[in-house]
């Protein structure tokens, strides 16, 4: 029995061995070559138009921000001006308040008053100058 085994497996192990191992099949077919002018998938016309149309944009995108860049600026500018006006106001409105208080406090009566009546001073009896030219 051992022997019809090994006979019946050397039997299938032939089967095995025989049978072809199949490789793909691949066919080459010639054709013609593409043309460079076929690959392009716009033509010259729309891709010229395109360029038009992103160089216009370009150009409405330079304009607006340019616009912008001046209002700002020019918005900046007001500002500083109010404020230097502003100051301007407030040191004539200063100055205007020390001419007063300069007038008042320059007064030839006022500061007589304080001196005799404050100060205890009263007007000299005799005044003296001293000449102080040399002569030759």
């Amino acid at each position: 029995m051992a022997q019809a085994a090994r006979a019946y497996q050397d039997q299938y192990q032939t089967r095995w061995q025989q049978a072809p191992v199949r490789s793909p099949h691949f066919t080459v077919v010639s054709g013609k070559a593409r043309d460079t002018a076929n690959q392009q998938a716009l033509s010259p016309q729309a891709m010229l138009l395109f360029k038009m149309v992103i160089a216009m944009v370009v150009f409405v995108s330079l304009v607006a921000g340019l616009r912008v860049w001046v209002t700002t600026a020019t918005v900046q500018e007001l500002i500083e001006s109010q404020s230097i006006t502003q100051s301007i106001t407030e040191a004539r409105a200063a100055g205007m308040e020390l001419e007063v208080k300069h007038s008042v406090l320059a007064n030839p009566n006022r500061i007589q008053e304080i001196a005799s009546e404050q100060l205890g001073m009263s007007p000299a009896s005799q005044v003296a100058y001293l000449d102080a030219t040399v002569k030759e």
